[in-house]
């Protein structure tokens, strides 16, 4: 989507300042960052998932 929305800036426009760059480099590290937390936040919900399996079978017995 991202790519998307800045081939139809160019479009737009003749060319891109290095404003223009600086902006593409702070919105692609803030989507990285968000990216990275998702898949540091499924993880911890699946080792949550399983540590919570194991305390009821340990309940069980």
């Amino acid at each position: 989507i991202g790519v998307l929305v800045i081939y139809k800036l160019l479009v737009q426009k003749a060319s891109f300042s290095d404003v223009d760059y600086e902006l593409f480099s702070m919105l692609a590290g803030h989507a990285a960052t968000s990216i990275f937390s998702s898949k540091l936040y499924s993880q911890s919900e699946r080792k949550l998932t399983t540590i919570q399996s194991f305390l009821d079978l340990l309940k069980e017995k």
